[in-house]
């Protein structure tokens, strides 16, 4: 479970064969407390807390409805079930009603559909814990940091002073709180998804990627895990500097841009760079964060550096960056399939993007781990995968949103909307191997 969290759940039942029966099922993911008597199990709640409830409907003393009634009086956030081999419909529409029971499970049980059931709810439990407690840790930040965000989304026509001042505040910060790097950059982390979720999860996957790509480069060196681990913090927070730009200049369609914008845009690179580089443990990574938009061929923003003068960090991010950026749709009218997305990339070769790098990209991308995202076109589904991003089709907006597990009548859905609206759509896939790219 979540952390190494072992769930408490509590099992109820007058019948010593049924408590005997659940218990073997969950005793080795759980910690396991039974009661044939439900007042004692109620007296249990008043001192000890559990994450978890399983009651019988029928029972001598008290039913299950009732039961679970009190029971959600005394720990609101327990999740409960309620278990019954008898069709009683008014006992359990007063369960649902009552005790806020969040499924209702027939008798006979199939084993791990019951499991199944009930480790989905613990960690959805654990999970809604952590926010819970991340967000009380949030609450407790000192004014200062709260002020720097309203600084950056109000003034950012002040930025260069007020980026200064946010620097000297986030240094006393540091200092004050004694914080350590790792928890500095869960912060960092935390204010780039709150200002936008969507991109921090591509930034994750493009992390993943460069990640990937970094250590085939250095594999024999010394300092090989550094430099790894300055390419995955670069790759994370690269989009950093964002939260100075105004949020209409973030949405501004791409082909639409003039380069007065787009300079302004690209600024947001010097601005995460300036964020990081008081931190002398970041450093590096500022430095790879500043190179983002710099071409291989040179003319790229903001040195104008070239060929191997730029940071081979950077250049593999540019490469992974804007690969995900392609098959996204980002700033265009039209998502590229993978193919697509990987040939216009060779095409800008020597120009935007080092060839070794590409190179490189290319023999791992279809084969990149197990844990990361994948983009795959509609007739590359398959039944039971699960979407780690919303499906937008061009004109009717969010087709399926993130977290759906994909059904054949889904997917033939999907297939039947590409071709009555002539138009090709693509999911972002947990954790699938890619299908090798054409040629």
């Amino acid at each position: 479970m979540t952390d190494n969290i072992k769930p408490k759940l509590l099992l109820v039942d007058d019948e010593a064969v049924i408590l005997n029966t659940l218990k073997r099922l969950f005793h080795k993911d759980y910690d396991v407390v039974c009661f044939e008597d439900p007042k004692a199990s109620l007296e249990f709640l008043h001192s000890n807390h559990v994450h978890i409830i399983i009651s019988d409907m029928r029972m001598p003393q008290m039913n299950g409805a009732e039961f679970l009634c009190q029971a959600r009086a005394i720990q609101p956030q327990a999740v409960r079930f309620l278990l019954t081999g008898f069709s009683d419909l008014s006992s359990t529409i007063d369960a649902i009603n009552n005790g806020g029971v969040q499924a209702y499970i027939s008798k006979p049980w199939d084993n791990e559909a019951l499991k199944n059931m009930v480790a989905q709810a613990a960690k959805s439990y654990l999970l809604e814990q952590k926010n819970t407690k991340l967000n009380q840790q949030l609450q407790k930040q000192n004014q200062q940091l709260s002020n720097f965000n309203q600084t950056l989304e109000l003034k950012v026509y002040k930025r260069t002073n007020d980026l200064k001042d946010v620097i000297g505040r986030l240094k006393k910060s540091i200092n004050k709180q004694r914080k350590s790097l790792q928890e500095m950059i869960d912060l960092l982390c935390l204010i780039i998804e709150e200002h936008n979720p969507s991109e921090y999860r591509s930034s994750k996957r493009v992390a993943l990627q460069c990640r990937i790509i970094m250590q085939n480069f250095v594999n024999n060196d010394k300092n090989t895990e550094k430099q790894v681990n300055h390419m995955y913090l670069a790759a994370l927070m690269h989009n950093l500097g964002k939260i100075t730009l105004p949020k209409e200049l973030l949405l501004i369609d791409q082909k639409q841009i003039t380069r007065e914008q787009l300079q302004q845009y690209k600024q947001h690179a010097i601005n995460g760079a300036e964020l990081l580089a008081n931190i002398p443990s970041l450093k590096a990574v500022a430095n790879i964060i500043k190179s983002q938009y710099e071409h291989y061929g040179g003319g790229g923003f903001p040195c104008e550096h070239k060929g191997e003068d730029i940071l081979l960090g950077a250049r593999i991010l540019r490469v992974v960056d804007d690969y995900d950026k392609l098959v996204q749709g980002k700033g265009s009218l039209k998502m590229l399939s993978p193919a697509e997305a990987l040939s216009y990339i060779e095409k800008h070769v020597d120009n935007y993007y080092d060839s070794k790098v590409v190179d490189c990209f290319k023999q791992y991308i279809i084969n990149l781990p197990s844990d990361s995202d994948h983009c795959l076109s509609i007739d590359m589904l398959n039944e039971g995968m699960v979407l780690s991003e919303d499906i937008n089709s061009p004109n009717q907006g969010i087709l399926l949103t993130k977290g759906t597990k994909l059904t054949t009548k889904i997917i033939n859905n999907l297939s039947r909307l590409e071709t009555k609206y002539q138009y090709n759509l693509y999911a972002f896939i947990e954790g699938e191997k890619r299908i090798k790219l054409a040629s």
